[in-house]
């Protein structure tokens, strides 16, 4: 530990409910409460004439998901499906029987444990279920118009959390956009069905502006270009390493991942639920 904690976490005043953890034998702080504990730090360091620059971003020594960092942000992207809310176990269920079948029907195959596992190595290959079926000579539009034959809204229901956090995000100083490998239409109708406003969002990155779906970089760099800001000034949030994070790291930007008990050692920052996020902003 740096030489100002001193012991100085057993005065610092965590809310209640909120989502922090101290391991007192690790002496590590959890990303999700860094910068509530960062604020009552500098007030302890300050009364023995320390420098608010003796305490550090979230990062390094204090147990944090990378390197020091400081946190200069001005455009916030989102993925949607499987980051603004969890994909129920039902709904996936769902898709799969969906994409079998019709991978099945294009390459004339029966049905079979063998037809999966080959569709399965084509997914981990191309990293997105609409580049399968493009690779089999379809539209880029093809999975995204099947899938609309499932109804996601039956499946997910709208989190508080999460709308409360938008609200919140609506009080602080950044752009919002949404980039997601789905078609616009479906875009603003999860939205509505989540509580989320649409108008909250700058730009809509969607399958009708790209030819190649994520993890292509072309949707990335269309992101850097709209945002009209450096790469390092956005960060991009998303539930996937493969097809969010490393691509979004190929063109410099700041990465979170949502969704994961497990600190990745790829995203800058990791968060166990979404609606933790607003706490990098606080």
């Amino acid at each position: 530990m740096p030489p100002w904690w001193n012991g100085r976490h057993k005065g610092l005043k965590i809310p209640r409910g909120n989502p922090c953890r101290f391991d007192s034998d690790r002496r590590q702080i959890t990303l999700t409460c860094w910068v509530i504990v960062r604020k009552q730090l500098i007030k302890h360091v300050a009364e023995d004439s320390r420098s608010e620059a003796e305490i550090p971003p979230y990062g390094g020594t204090t147990g944090g998901t990378k390197k020091n960092m400081s946190l200069d942000i001005k455009h916030i992207w989102w993925d949607v499906e499987g980051t603004l809310f969890q994909i129920p176990p039902e709904y996936e269920e769902a898709k799969n029987r969906r994409r079998f079948e019709l991978y099945s029907g294009i390459i004339d195959k029966p049905l079979s444990e063998e037809l999966r596992q080959e569709y399965r190595e084509q997914y981990n290959k191309r990293k997105s279920h609409s580049a399968v079926f493009q690779a089999l000579g379809k539209s880029k539009y093809f999975w995204q118009n099947e899938l609309d034959q499932v109804d996601i809204c039956s499946f997910v229901q709208r989190d508080k959390k999460t709308v409360t956090m938008f609200k919140n995000f609506a009080q602080l100083p950044y752009l919002h956009s949404v980039f997601t490998n789905r078609h616009l239409k479906y875009t603003k109708k999860i939205l509505k069905h989540l509580g989320i406003p649409e108008a909250r969002f700058t730009h809509f990155i969607t399958n009708e502006n790209f030819t190649h779906p994520k993890p292509h970089l072309e949707g990335f760099k269309l992101m850097v270009t709209l945002s009209n800001v450096a790469p390092s000034k956005i960060l991009f949030i998303g539930d996937r390493i493969e097809t969010d994070i490393l691509p979004a790291k190929k063109v410099s930007l700041r990465t979170a991942l949502v969704w994961s008990e497990k600190e990745s050692t790829e995203a800058d920052f990791t968060f166990s639920h979404v609606w933790d996020v607003i706490s990098l902003f606080q």
